[in-house]
C-alpha cells in the first residue's frame, strides 16, 4: 500500500484528529530523530556532520529535583531462618512440572534459572487456593516474613505476580492467619514484606488466593493464571520499618530546544553495543538540548523521572535496565523515548537488599520483544510496541540508505555493511473487548462493519470453549479488527545485494491512542 511522504513540519496534519496531544514534544524528538541519525550517516560516510551552532551559556537554565528511594534493607545479623541450606525444607499444595517447593527457599531472589529447580509454581490454572509451607527445623521468634513474587514489570505490568494471599502459621498444631498483618490483598509489587508482632513456630505457610494476569477482561490469557514465589524469607529483624528511605537529586538542565534525559550508571551486566552517553550529552547540549544524566535509583524515583522535567529520555545501553524505573509513567504522560544499542530492557536489572544493582536474569518484557505465541504472537497490554517479536533478525544484509516515503532523514548515503540483529519493527495495534469496540463504534471511531464482525467472532469462540475438549479460544486472537494506536515510520532501511528491504534499522513509533498517547 502507498503511503504519503512523511514530512517533519507536516506531522500535526499528518496524524489524526484525536492524536494532535503532545504534537510540539513530538516535534521535537523528530529533531532529536534526524540529529542523531544525521551523525551516524555522516559517521559511515566518513564525512563530518552538520551539527547546529552551540547554543550561549545563557540559553541553558537548571532546576534541582528531589525524591525518596526506599527500599528493604535488613538490619546487621536479621538472618534468613527459611533457608534450605540451614535445614529448613518446603511443601506445596501441588507444584508443576520442572520446579521444586525447595526452590523457593534456595537464596536465589532473581529470576534467574525459574522453572529449572528455582521458585515454586502450582501445577494446575486457577488453583486456588494453592499453598506453599516452610517447615524449620525448630521453632524460631519470627516477626518478618518477605515474599518474593514475579516482579511488578514482567510481560507488561502486573501480569504474573501474586495478588491475594494470606500468611499463617502453625500454632499448637492448628494453621492460624496473622490477622490483618498477615493478609495480603490487591498488591501489585514483586517484593511483599510483612511486619507482625513476634510469634514462636516452625511453620509458616503462605495460601495463595488469588494472582495478577494483566487485570485483562479476555480470558484467553488466564491459560497462564498461576501462582508464582521466586523466594520466601522468614526474620527476626527487631524493627518496625525495614526500609531505607534515600533522598536523591538531580540537576535538571534545560536549553532552548528542550530537556533530555540519558540513562548513565556503572551496570552489573556488560551491554553488547552501548552508546556513549557522554558523547551523545555532547551532541545534544551542541544542538541545543539540555541534558541531564540519571543514574538506576533516579530513574526510580518519579519526582525526578517524569514529564515534567524531561521531554526524552534516552536509554544508551540497549538491553540492560531497572525493572523499578518510572519509565511506563514517564511515556503515559507525553514523554518521548530514543533507544540505542540493539533491542531495548531486554535485561532485567534489580536491587537486593543492600541496595546494590544486581541481573534479575529475565527479560521484563517491556517491549514486545516477549510475546504470547499463537497463530500470532501476541503483544501484553502496555508493553512498548518497539521491535514487534513477528520480524526477527537482520539477513543477508549489503547495505543500508535512508527509508523511502519520509523526510526526517535528510542526507542521502548508501553504506555497504554487514549487519545482524533485530529488526526495528513496531506492534501498532491494540487489542479491545467487545465493549469497548461499541463505545468506540458509537463515537464514530471504530467501523460498524468491524465491531460486528468482532461480535460474531465472539459468539463462534464461546461455542467452541463450550464444546467438551475444546482448547482456548478469544475473539481477540491475531490481528482481526484490531484498533490502531500509532504509526510506524521508518527512517534508515536494509537492504540485500539486489535491493531487496530486509528491514528497518532505524525507525519511529508515534502513538496517538492507547495509553501512550502523545509519545514517541
Amino acid at each position: 500500500m502507498h503511503q504519503p511522504k512523511i514530512r517533519k513540519n507536516e506531522i500535526p496534519i499528518a496524524l489524526p484528529r484525536h492524536g494532535r496531544y503532545g504534537l510540539r514534544g513530538l516535534t521535537m524528538v523528530l529533531g532529536v530523530l534526524a540529529l542523531l541519525t544525521c551523525t551516524v550517516s555522516n559517521a559511515l560516510t566518513q564525512s563530518h556532520p552538520k551539527v547546529a551552532p552551540a547554543a550561549g551559556p545563557a540559553s541553558f537554565t537548571t532546576s534541582e529535583a528531589h525524591g525518596l528511594w526506599t527500599h528493604l534493607r535488613l538490619p546487621d545479623g536479621a538472618a534468613n531462618l527459611a533457608l534450605k541450606s540451614v535445614g529448613a525444607w518446603a511443601t506445596a499444595s501441588s507444584t508443576a512440572e520442572k520446579f521444586d517447593p525447595n526452590g523457593a527457599i534456595d537464596g536465589n531472589w532473581t529470576v534467574r534459572d525459574w522453572g529449572k529447580g528455582h521458585g515454586w509454581q502450582n501445577a494446575k490454572r486457577h488453583e486456588y487456593p494453592s499453598w506453599l509451607e516452610i517447615h524449620l527445623p525448630r521453632e524460631e521468634d519470627i516477626d518478618t516474613v518477605v515474599v518474593q513474587t514475579f516482579p511488578e514489570v514482567a510481560r507488561g505490568v502486573n501480569w504474573a505476580g501474586i495478588r491475594n494471599a494470606d500468611i499463617q502459621v502453625k500454632y499448637e498444631g492448628r494453621w492460624a492467619t496473622l490477622g490483618s498483618a498477615g493478609t495480603i490483598r490487591a498488591n501489585l509489587k514483586g517484593t511483599i514484606v510483612h511486619r507482625f508482632a513476634p510469634v514462636h513456630t516452625d511453620d509458616v505457610r503462605i495460601m495463595v488466593l488469588g494472582v495478577n494476569t494483566g487485570q485483562q477482561e479476555d480470558v484467553f490469557y488466564d491459560d497462564d493464571d498461576f501462582a508464582r514465589i521466586l523466594q520466601v524469607g522468614l526474620y527476626r529483624v527487631r524493627t518496625p520499618y525495614p526500609f531505607v528511605d534515600e533522598e536523591v537529586s538531580a540537576r535538571v538542565e534545560r536549553g532552548p530546544k528542550g530537556a533530555v534525559a540519558i540513562y548513565r550508571d556503572d551496570l552489573p551486566v556488560k551491554p553488547v553495543n552501548p552508546s556513549s552517553p557522554n558523547s551523545l550529552a555532547a551532541l545534544f547540549r551542541k544542538a541545543g538540548y539540555g541534558v541531564t544524566f540519571l543514574d538506576s535509583k533516579a530513574v526510580c524515583v518519579p519526582e525526578i523521572f517524569n514529564r515534567k522535567n524531561f521531554d526524552v529520555f534516552v536509554q544508551p545501553y540497549g538491553a540492560p535496565f531497572p525493572v523499578e524505573s518510572a519509565l511506563y509513567q514517564f511515556l503515559a504522560s507525553g514523554g518521548h523515548l530514543i533507544t540505542l544499542g540493539g533491542q531495548p530492557f531486554r535485561q532485567a536489572l534489580m536491587f537486593d537488599f543492600e541496595g546494590k544493582l544486581v541481573d534479575a536474569g529475565y527479560d521484563a518484557g517491556i517491549t514486545t520483544t516477549v510475546a504470547r505465541q499463537s497463530d500470532y504472537k501476541l503483544p501484553f497490554r502496555e508493553q512498548l510496541g518497539m521491535f514487534y517479536t513477528g520480524f526477527e533478525r537482520l539477513e543477508n544484509v549489503a547495505y543500508v540508505a535512508p527509508a523511502p516515503e519520509q523526510e526526517v532523514v535528510k542526507s542521502s548515503f548508501k553504506v555497504s555493511t554487514h549487519l545482524e540483529g533485530a529488526v526495528a519493527a513496531a506492534y501498532v495495534g491494540e487489542r479491545i473487548s467487545i465493549e469497548e469496540g461499541e463505545r468506540l463504534t458509537r463515537e464514530g471511531t471504530f467501523p460498524p462493519y468491524a465491531n460486528a464482525a468482532r461480535k460474531g467472532i465472539s459468539n463462534f469462540a464461546s461455542f467452541i470453549n463450550d464444546s467438551p475438549g475444546a482448547v482456548s479460544f478469544s475473539y481477540q486472537d491475531g490481528y482481526i479488527f484490531n484498533w490502531p494506536r500509532a504509526r510506524w515510520i521508518p527512517l534508515v532501511n536494509a537492504y540485500d545485494r539486489l535491493g531487496r528491504l530486509r528491514g528497518s534499522v532505524v525507525s519511529l513509533l508515534t502513538n496517538y491512542r492507547g495509553p501512550y498517547r502523545g509519545s514517541g
